[in-house]
């Protein structure tokens, strides 16, 4: 395991280079023992100077981001987690006298706001320390160089979308088409309960559920068994479980009604119902997510349960395009990560 501090600061993040000329963010291995949050105090006080880091839970400009609970003490956001292998090519080291190939890494990335207050623009940086602003380079330096290449990609993620990203390696399976599909949905599931403490709010209660209700019908039909089974969904995701069962399945039912009364209004009225979060990019998000959740929890997301979670992204102006999930084949039977561009088919 290492741990990977994104240090904001002035709009950019705070990279040295190394030996090889690589650039890395501040970091190391915990200590035997020691949990990977504290090893991110523990590097972020020997990387920087004392005094210098912001009040627990303070955002960067523009975003409505705060600490959790157990991270308040310390000021430190969780932004992730990369499992990745080192090897020559890929700019990594490997424990002495081991062979690079053969060493698997968990990177765990914790982000922590440097106080303008205290640390100004113009202030000297540490030795070997700069900074670098994502996509405004002189140089033509982004985090997508920075190294290893799957961390960068993971902070460029988090400065994008203020989401923990969970990536991990191929998996290998006697049917990867199915592994790669209970992952998805993990991943998405892992996402919003990172979440949870945001999502609080009867606008998006009654946007999920709304979303839950367009894929439930997004064939046109659905029957008492499929009502039961969404229900039973709805009432098992942990980033509802703060909702009464009784209101949650209240809402659903009447989505229900209108659709099968009139499949046209009653999706227009849903589609209200999901643009009460649009502009709350946190709430926005997290409802693609959720309509991706119970769209693959059978099994297969089809192309009518696709389209009602492009649609939703249309009402709330977003791109499907950019969930940052992994993507499934469905051409081919096989295959591990889809699209490069992370795209839901």
């Amino acid at each position: 395991m290492d741990v990977a501090l994104l240090v904001e600061l002035d709009g950019g993040f705070l990279v040295h280079s190394t030996g090889d000329g690589a650039l890395r963010f501040p970091g190391g291995p915990p200590r035997p023992g020691e949990s990977s949050l504290a090893a991110a105090g523990r590097l972020l006080r020997a990387t920087l100077p004392r005094g210098v880091v912001s009040a627990p839970g303070s955002p960067r400009q523009g975003t409505a981001r705060s600490a959790r609970p157990q991270e308040a003490g310390r000021g430190f956001a969780f932004a992730g987690c990369v499992e990745h292998s080192h090897s020559g090519s890929g700019g990594g080291s490997a424990p002495p006298g081991g062979p690079a190939h053969d060493r698997h890494v968990l990177t765990v990335l914790y982000a922590v706001a440097l106080d303008p207050a205290r640390h100004r623009t113009g202030t000297a940086l540490p030795p070997g320390l700069r900074l670098l602003r994502p996509y405004e380079g002189t140089s033509g330096t982004t985090l997508a160089d920075v190294r290893p290449v799957e961390v960068g990609r993971a902070a460029t993620a988090w400065w994008s979308e203020r989401w923990p990203s969970w990536n991990g390696l191929a998996v290998t399976d006697a049917e990867p088409w199915w592994t790669a599909l209970r992952q998805s949905v993990r991943t998405l599931r892992a996402q919003l309960t990172a979440r949870r403490d945001d999502l609080r709010g009867e606008a998006f209660r009654d946007a999920a559920v709304a979303v839950c209700a367009l894929v439930a019908v997004a064939d046109g039909r659905v029957d008492p068994e499929e009502r039961d089974a969404m229900v039973a969904s709805i009432h098992g995701e942990a980033v509802l479980a703060d909702y009464p069962r009784a209101d949650l399945e209240r809402l659903f039912d009447q989505h229900v009604t209108r659709l099968r009364a009139d499949l046209v209004a009653g999706r227009r009225a849903a589609m209200r119902e999901i643009g009460k979060v649009r502009g709350d990019a946190v709430r926005s998000w997290a409802v693609l997510r959720f309509g991706a959740v119970v769209g693959r929890a059978d099994g297969y997301f089809d192309p009518d349960e696709r389209r009602v979670v492009q649609d939703a992204a249309e009402v709330l102006g977003l791109s499907a395009n950019a969930l940052a999930v992994q993507a499934v084949d469905e051409g081919t039977g096989g295959g591990h990560g889809g699209d490069p561009d992370g795209s839901l088919r």
